[in-house]
């Protein structure tokens, strides 16, 4: 016996049916593509916002920083004068001291007449 090959009969009305559904499908997918589109857009817009934001604070921050720095910087350098000058008037007078106004003044004292 021959192996006979059975046609597979479907109807005209279900082939409409298929690629009705198929058309439909395909539409659905570009709406979606379009609207995924449109959504990062606006995340790179919300993202390019929270970015610039970012750069002023880090700015500002930055600002700050260097105005602290300097402050500080300038504070131990005075407590480096104070503690060379402290230190010198020691040396030269072989006396222990409390650091006070008038012993700063004969320091730098004693100091000016050593440069001399």
């Amino acid at each position: 016996m021959e192996d006979m090959e059975y046609p597979i009969i479907i109807s005209k009305n279900a082939v409409i049916l298929l690629d009705m559904v198929g058309f439909a499908l395909s539409i659905f997918s570009l709406a979606i593509a379009i609207i995924a589109i449109i959504i990062s857009l606006r995340f790179e817009q919300s993202a390019s916002k929270i970015n610039r934001l970012t750069i002023e604070q880090l700015t500002e921050i930055r600002t700050h920083t260097n105005t602290l720095s300097k402050g500080i910087l300038s504070e131990l350098r005075e407590y480096g004068n104070f503690s060379r000058r402290l230190f010198n008037y020691n040396q030269m007078s072989e006396n222990s001291i409390i650091p006070n106004e008038q012993n700063i003044e004969l320091a730098d004292n004693i100091i000016k007449k050593k440069k001399k």
